[in-house]
């Protein structure tokens, strides 16, 4: 049954690497991306059914205290509505930033969660976060890379390697200088340091060969991501540079047939929902002092969509229609929410935590606007599809972010 369950885990994990530990017997959904950071699954309840095919609150605290003794602190992500458990079999050492599944989270919650990090890891070197959602992919990846966007380098790979002894971390021939990990440092502007080119890539090595969708960032115009020689501005390559080393130290990397690489494509990066990446980005540039965030009123006239041309191929024959027919709904997080959050970044307090359920023991998003259904018509010509929306009577629309 043991073995049974292991390998329904290791299904479930998809394309996330999984830490395996001889020394405690653990086979966890669960990655080091530096000694003090570590990304994980959902801890589940060993009582509950979604233990045979999600980690064990069991093996998970196991784990922790072996490696750790108590100098950890787990960061829930998940709302009340989706998952919760007893802070308790945790020594009370968690902590709730949650934001729902698919979603990018308020700026005001990276903030928070970020600030509450860096005091936690500051207190003692040997302390370490553990951050989780569902998947501990998106929701995670997103937080962990606004944190290592705050350091002042990139941190070398973890001495927490899988499968070997704690005291024996790099076979003999392969030890790792941890000083030659480090990258080279160019100082910016904002204080933080940015990494050369070879720098990050021996941070990842074997070398990663992101795909086109992976490595375009999402605050720069169509005609810069489409030319190949367009340099990023420093904040947006810093995002870059945290996005692919979460991606290595998270993800499974395949080898390419063609180019004999290492590959990442769309399902395996660490981070693939446009929305979370854009908000790293954004969190990257507000470091960078390059864009103060303030919260206003915006008022959309119109939204275009571009959709890849395998899209419409897929909607033709799926649904078999000529065209694809299309509305949009927009929404946003409750105000007091966001206010809550916000009064937490504000406040020299770096204690700020969800307490309660009183935000999200129910749905945390809700729509407050939507477009009329329109029909997309295909453009061989450009090989996309666009579609221009009017949102429906014009409405104010006020997103908050």
């Amino acid at each position: 049954m043991a073995q049974m369950t292991k390998y329904i885990q290791r299904v479930a994990s998809g394309p996330k690497q999984r830490f395996r530990d001889p020394e405690t017997d653990t086979d966890l959904d669960l990655s080091y991306i530096s000694d003090n950071i570590i990304i994980m699954g959902y801890p589940t309840p060993a009582n509950n059914y979604q233990a045979v095919f999600r980690n064990n609150q069991d093996q998970v605290r196991k784990l922790l205290e072996s490696r750790h003794g108590r100098n950890w602190r787990i960061y829930n992500l998940c709302p009340c509505h989706e998952n919760k458990y007893d802070p308790a079999y945790f020594y009370n050492q968690v902590v709730r930033y949650p934001f729902p599944d698919h979603h990018a989270p308020p700026l005001a919650l990276i903030k928070v969660a970020v600030k509450n990090m860096g005091r936690y890891l500051s207190e003692n070197a040997e302390n370490v976060v553990v951050v989780h959602c569902k998947a501990g992919k998106g929701r995670s990846g997103t937080i962990a890379c606004c944190l290592l966007l705050t350091l002042a380098e990139l941190p070398p790979p973890s001495r927490h390697v899988s499968n070997r002894p704690r005291h024996s971390y790099y076979p003999s021939g392969n030890e790792i200088d941890a000083d030659q990990s480090r990258p080279s440092q160019l100082k910016t502007h904002q204080g933080h340091a940015k990494s050369d080119a070879s720098a990050v890539q021996r941070l990842v090595e074997p070398h990663i060969i992101p795909s086109a969708a992976s490595s375009t960032s999402h605050l720069t115009t169509t005609e810069a991501t489409e030319n190949s020689n367009s340099t990023l501005p420093p904040a947006l390559e810093r995002a870059e540079d945290v996005l692919k080393l979460h991606t290595h130290r998270r993800m499974k990397t395949k080898e390419s047939n063609k180019t004999k690489e290492k590959d990442v494509s769309r399902w395996r990066m660490g981070v693939s929902i446009p929305s979370q990446r854009r908000f790293i980005e954004y969190f990257a540039r507000e470091l960078a002092n390059e864009v103060v965030h303030n919260s206003h009123n915006v008022r959309v006239w119109r939204v275009t969509v571009r959709l890849s041309e395998n899209f419409g191929k897929l909607a033709k024959t799926i649904v078999g229609l000529g065209n694809t027919r299309l509305c949009l709904h927009f929404a946003r997080y409750t105000d007091d929410y966001v206010e809550a959050l916000q009064d937490g970044v504000n406040n020299d307090d770096e204690s700020f935590s969800i307490q309660d359920d009183r935000w999200d023991k129910e749905k945390m998003v809700h729509r407050f606007a939507e477009t009329d259904e329109y029909t997309t018509e295909e453009d061989d010509q450009v090989g996309h599809q666009n579609l221009n929306l009017y949102a429906r009577s014009n409405p104010q629309l006020q997103p908050r972010m």
